[in-house]
């Protein structure tokens, strides 16, 4: 990978990003959270979608796990929306892709939404989520990428594969999805197969100024989940993305 990191690609291989903010809810919160987020965003999000999870009785969502983080309704704009679930929301961005000053302005302006809701009893931790897809290239899946993977004397490059690593950098966890070869359905503009590479980097929070700390570093979280994607690509995958630096 080369030291410098782009500003943006020209060929852009993103799909969707995702910045996802987990909670505990104060009583209440799953019944008033989406009323007062659609009042606020109404122009921007003026289409509401009920879930399947939107059905599902209370008591049963807070006695599974499993449940609390999946999203029971979604508002949509154009090519964004945001999900709200029982401890999590999400503001998705599709293609094409704003930039990060764009994205990060509407997260922050859903920030202070949240903490001026009053019924968010505590943050928890955030994350975003990058998902991408590179084309094949010769004959292997994985040859864009910066992955040796071999099970004993067998070579699986070559071969579909799913990979799935956690791994701990700094102040940060990123989860790193692989799967190649993947098809993604993308609205208006068909499908698209290739190697999916999905790179999620989660913050978790400390025990006070949990809202100021979300604040503050949403550029260093946005920075190093960046990092760990291009540390991934080979240097000819990045040069075929054509890369933009900034002088």
């Amino acid at each position: 990978m080369a030291n410098r990191i782009p500003t943006r690609l020209k060929n852009d291989p993103l799909q969707e990003a995702i910045w996802e903010f987990r909670f505990l809810p104060s009583a209440g919160a799953s019944h008033v959270l989406p009323g007062l987020l659609y009042s606020r965003f109404r122009s921007e999000f003026p289409a509401i979608v009920r879930l399947p999870l939107a059905d599902a009785p209370e008591q049963l969502v807070e006695s599974q796990q499993s449940l609390w983080y999946l999203p029971r309704l979604r508002l949509e704009g154009t090519a964004r929306a945001i999900q709200i679930g029982y401890r999590a929301l999400t503001l998705n961005c599709l293609r094409p892709y704003p930039g990060w000053r764009s994205f990060s302005e509407q997260i922050l302006g859903l920030v202070e939404e949240l903490q001026n809701s009053m019924v968010i009893e505590a943050p928890e931790r955030f994350s975003f989520k990058y998902l991408n897809v590179l084309s094949r290239a010769d004959d292997s899946w994985l040859s864009r990428l910066n992955v040796d993977l071999r099970l004993g004397d067998w070579n699986v490059a070559q071969s579909p594969v799913q990979i799935r690593a956690q791994v701990r950098s700094g102040e940060f966890t990123h989860i790193l999805q692989i799967a190649a070869p993947a098809t993604v359905n993308r609205i208006g503009e068909g499908s698209l197969e290739g190697a999916v590479v999905e790179i999620e980097t989660v913050s978790d929070l400390p025990a006070r100024d949990q809202w100021a700390f979300v604040k503050k570093n949403l550029d260093f979280a946005h920075d190093a989940c960046k990092e760990a994607f291009f540390s991934l690509l080979r240097q000819e995958t990045l040069d075929s993305l054509l890369p933009e630096f900034e002088e």
